[in-house]
């Protein structure tokens, strides 16, 4: 059953007073040690020229000996000062934290902080199938998977960033965000011949002949909707649906892609589910962001679900 707005309160202060004060401790050593690797390799390099003066008179086995425990030196202080695992809180916090927050605001999503590398692979040949890009993207990562069901719908919602390789005006490999933020896979109840794509005019400028111009002005101002049938986007954009996307619109910006008994959408957010650093953790805007992404994804599959359950195309 869906969350209301006084239930997500409640959910969200229980959740601080139990994880607060250990998670905001957690943050603060992890940012010490940083800030000590940081200053022992400053260190380390304003003594070099001192230690080449004093090792101009040693023989090759002191020198080989002293460069072995430079090396373990620095390995030790870029590792506290780059690598998580002396704290891991990260990771605590995602299977802690955001675990709980998902049980409790929506039982049906299990989530996981990795996946198989092959469902993985399923996955992003999935986003690749949505065709929301006129490029295809060179690198990419992905993490933080829920995986669900309810009667009508199953879903797959993960954390997706992708990156196209160009060479620059110096012959250098450079590398060109594409997209990151959250991303879904979403499988309906019912089936229909459908192909439709609606996307935010916000972070999209193509142009199409499928493009689709509703009865909406306020609509078309905020999206580009891309079909290969006029008759088939106005049956599955009922005016519901248009007052819904507009108004989401206004707090998130999105695409979607409506494949046959599939939804596709992509949400601009970047990562969402990270402690963080900077700052103290656990913030409430963050976490209204979860709840209101997810109400989102739900609540719109449902509707093209119940579209479909009702339609004679």
């Amino acid at each position: 059953m869906k969350k209301t707005l006084e239930e997500f309160d409640i959910i969200y202060n229980n959740l601080h007073e139990k994880y607060f004060n250990q998670y905001e401790k957690m943050r603060i050593q992890d940012k010490k040690n940083n800030y000590k690797g940081i200053i022992g390799l400053v260190l380390i390099f304003l003594a070099m020229p001192a230690i080449n003066v004093y090792l101009d008179d040693k023989d090759a086995t002191y020198l080989l000996y002293f460069g072995i425990i430079v090396g373990i030196i620095g390995a030790i202080l870029i590792y506290l000062c780059f690598s998580k695992k002396g704290t891991d809180y990260e990771k605590r916090y995602k299977e802690e934290v955001i675990t709980e927050f998902l049980n409790r605001t929506f039982p049906e999503v299990k989530y996981y902080s990795d996946i198989d590398g092959e469902d993985k692979n399923k996955l992003i040949e999935s986003y690749k199938n949505a065709k929301f890009d006129l490029i295809d993207f060179d690198t990419w990562y992905s993490e933080d998977f829920m995986i669900g069901a309810t009667k009508e719908l199953k879903f797959k919602i993960f954390e997706f960033s992708a990156e196209q390789e160009y060479i620059d005006s110096n012959k250098e490999k450079r590398y060109r965000p594409i997209f990151s933020g959250i991303c879904t896979d979403i499988k309906l109840n019912y089936n229909k011949n459908v192909d439709i794509k609606i996307l935010s005019r916000n972070k999209n400028t193509r142009k199409e002949q499928e493009t689709v111009m509703l009865d909406n002005n306020d609509f078309n101002s905020k999206f580009i909707t891309i079909s290969n049938s006029d008759v088939e986007a106005y049956q599955i954009l009922t005016s519901d649906v248009i007052l819904f996307l507009n108004k989401q619109i206004e707090n998130m910006d999105f695409d979607i892609s409506i494949k046959n008994d599939e939804i596709f959408m992509r949400f601009y957010t970047l990562p969402i589910f990270e402690a963080g650093s900077n700052g103290p953790v656990m913030k409430k805007e963050s976490f209204y962001r979860y709840f209101e992404v997810l109400n989102f994804i739900i609540d719109f599959s449902n509707k093209i679900n119940n579209i479909y359950k009702d339609a004679n195309f």
